[in-house]
């Protein structure tokens, strides 16, 4: 009798036990791990990023400086330009306006912008034709206007013309652009097609 008693005391005893193994498995305590997908990476599980590549010297997103040379391959030529010298605001005023008494004031909050631009034909088959067409300036991305205002006798146009290989043509181009912002200028050797360098012209 105190056998069978003890078997079956024995049998209950399994029977609770297993009923709270159950219960605790869904309760979650058989979770091993919750990673949050925020937490940053372990040396050993983190992946090599490449280094970003750094954009050109004379790109739009990197443009060069004043008196820094850009050599640009366009249409199976190549060139080098740079920008001499910039003149804006009241200096720029005072020149363009006391050239010509028609010479316009540029509108408010516009200002005006001189520069002497430079570009050496340093190799090609043929005669460039060369303007101040080539030449765009930029502020805030939207093209700002070219002026064709009378200038002094000792501020050279850049006038339109050809040059042979090694000719090197400099003059100045006028623009009315906005007071106080940077303007970045892109030389385009022809107008419509082939490569774009650009140098910025700074703020003031």
């Amino acid at each position: 009798m105190k056998l069978k008693n003890t078997l079956f005391l024995l049998l209950v005893i399994a029977f609770a036990v297993a009923v709270a193994g159950c219960s605790s498995d869904n309760n979650g305590n058989g979770v091993q791990q919750v990673k949050n997908s925020a937490e940053p990476e372990t040396s050993s599980q983190a992946q090599a990023t490449p280094a970003a590549t750094p954009d050109v010297k004379g790109s739009l997103k990197n443009p060069a400086g004043i008196n820094e040379v850009v050599t640009l391959e366009s249409t199976g030529s190549t060139y080098d330009f740079s920008v001499v010298k910039v003149i804006r605001g009241t200096q720029a005023d005072s020149i363009v306006r006391g050239a010509n008494e028609f010479n316009e004031k540029p509108a408010t909050g516009y200002e005006y912008l001189l520069v002497d631009v430079k570009v050496a034909y340093t190799k090609g088959q043929n005669a460039a034709y060369m303007s101040n067409l080539d030449f765009k300036a930029y502020c805030d991305n939207v093209e700002s206007k070219s002026s064709f205002a009378v200038l002094p006798k000792d501020y050279i146009t850049y006038d339109g013309g050809n040059v042979m290989p090694s000719g090197v043509k400099e003059g100045w181009v006028l623009y009315t652009v906005p007071q106080g912002k940077e303007v970045i200028m892109g030389y385009q050797p022809n107008m419509i097609e082939g490569n774009t360098a650009y140098i910025t012209l700074g703020s003031k």
